[in-house]
């Protein structure tokens, strides 16, 4: 009899897996197409109005507008599509822009793709809602009561096991606290946003201040990236000689010294080139580092939390560019060097805030120790 129902639970098991796996496929290809898909119409605007002659002034209207219609639309979908679904929006949203600019901004190859979405809604909706339902909850009905049994051995364990279990836990590393969870998570959406703002406003700002010709504010634009690519691949060496909490204290520092400088000194193309290459380099670093902040901080974190910090950080290039953007046309171009500055100081002050916090997790965690330690001495006496 048992071997039966081994059997049939293997089935099921195997059952369920199947139906998982192939709806994972086609939430992967809907929603990842639906992301790119208004990303890329995003692109096309911004790459019509150049084609067209438009303004400048008025063509930083246009990523306004689109900046604040994406992010409108990511709210609102993050709130329908739910966390998983729209993990794979933000990843099409990313990368299918990348991969129409290869093809060609008038390539039919992107209106197929679209076409290819149109096509798949369909079956996603013969795949997933009622049919499928009705077949996985009389498998669930058959198995009720043999859950119900395997629950009550499971409670009976754990009330065996139960101070075990607690002196294990007082003996950890604390968890990482929610709100610690949102100060990373703020510190980490801020490290994106100033990476994607300067990498996209500072040729305007050239342009706008006629420092130079349109090119070298591309080539600023370059050094830029090509300093986060030097400071990522130099801190793979010197990670190994230093503390990772120290390199960052370095990072966030040396980001304060170039903001200092760029708003000191007179502007012209050499210190713009020589800021762009210093900023990215003392950032390169920064992104992988503070997504690992919680184990270097010898936190135990949750798959879920980390997610949950992504998630928050996911907006940094969405907004803190559109809040650039806005400085810069409400109140002047000098706006952009007061945003670089204000940016590399709020990084530095959440890196100190979330080493507080952590701080008080452990005295935390180090009273409850001893509180456990007392209760254990007074059950022996």
């Amino acid at each position: 009899m048992s071997e039966n129902l081994n059997k049939s639970q293997f089935l099921t098991n195997g059952f369920n897996k199947k139906y998982s796996y192939n709806c994972s496929i086609l939430y992967c290809i809907t929603f990842g197409i639906l992301g790119g898909v208004i990303s890329s119409l995003g692109s096309n605007i911004i790459y019509m109005s150049e084609r067209t002659g438009v303004q400048e002034s008025y063509f930083g209207n246009v990523v306004f507008l689109r900046s604040t219609g994406f992010l409108i639309g990511s709210l609102i979908l993050g709130k329908i599509l739910g966390k998983y679904q729209f993990n794979l929006f933000a990843v099409g949203a990313f990368i299918t822009p990348a991969i129409q600019a290869q093809l060609g901004y008038q390539n039919s190859t992107f209106y197929i793709i679209f076409t290819l979405l149109i096509l798949i809604f369909p079956i996603l909706q013969i795949q997933s809602p009622e049919v499928t339902d009705k077949i996985r909850m009389s498998v669930k009905n058959s198995f009720f009561k043999i859950q119900q049994n395997q629950q009550t051995i499971i409670e009976q364990e754990k009330d065996k096991s139960q101070n075990q279990t607690q002196l294990q836990d007082v003996q950890q590393n604390p968890n990482i606290s929610q709100f610690m969870v949102i100060v990373v998570g703020i510190l980490l959406f801020i490290v994106i946003g100033f990476e994607v703002s300067y990498g996209n406003w500072v040729a305007s700002y050239n342009s706008l201040l006629g420092l130079s010709k349109k090119e070298d504010g591309m080539y600023a634009t370059s050094l830029f990236w090509l300093g986060i690519g030097t400071g990522r691949f130099i801190a793979i060496f010197l990670s190994k000689k230093l503390d990772q909490i120290q390199y960052l204290y370095i990072s966030f520092i040396l980001s304060i010294v170039f903001s200092i400088i760029f708003n000191v000194f007179p502007m012209n193309i050499q210190l713009l080139y020589i800021c762009s290459f210093g900023y990215g380099t003392a950032n390169g670093p920064v992104y992988p580092f503070v997504l690992t902040l919680a184990e270097a901080l010898k936190l135990r974190i949750k798959s879920e939390q980390t997610n949950e910090i992504i998630r928050i950080a996911n907006y940094g290039d969405i907004v803190v560019p559109l809040l650039m953007g806005y400085g810069i046309n409400f109140f002047g171009t000098e706006a952009f060097k007061y945003s670089v500055l204000f940016f590399s100081i709020c990084m530095i002050v959440f890196f100190k805030s979330c080493l507080i916090i952590a701080d008080k997790q452990f005295q935390k965690q180090k009273k409850n120790q001893d509180q456990f330690k007392n209760d254990i001495a007074l059950q022996l006496l």
